[in-house]
């Protein structure tokens, strides 16, 4: 499956998130595009959850627009329920946040 993958990813197709989010692990492309701020790569790690998508997640949030916006869906949708206060400062919120 990584091999297919790689090779659709390699060719310029689109990469096939459904099957990425169905393996529940955060593979190799799907943590190169989150990095680089792709929308639905942000948004297949917080379907994938776990500690290492939730991490990408928050730096996501250092990102432009809609990387921000997708990758405050990706917290949500990972059960990042201790991220509101990186939420609130990525749009910028100076107030003291407690939870």
């Amino acid at each position: 499956m990584r091999a297919l993958v790689v090779l659709l990813v390699g060719c310029g197709a689109a990469v096939p998130w459904p099957a990425i989010e169905a393996g529940r692990a955060v593979t190799p492309v799907a943590a190169e595009r989150a990095r680089a701020g792709d929308p639905a790569a942000l948004r297949a790690l917080g379907r994938i959850g776990g500690k290492e998508a939730i991490e990408i997640l928050r730096a996501g949030l250092r990102g432009d627009e809609a990387a921000r916006v997708a990758a405050v869906e990706g917290l949500w949708f990972a059960g990042a329920t201790d991220a509101a206060p990186d939420v609130a400062r990525a749009y910028g919120g100076g107030a003291a946040l407690r939870r």
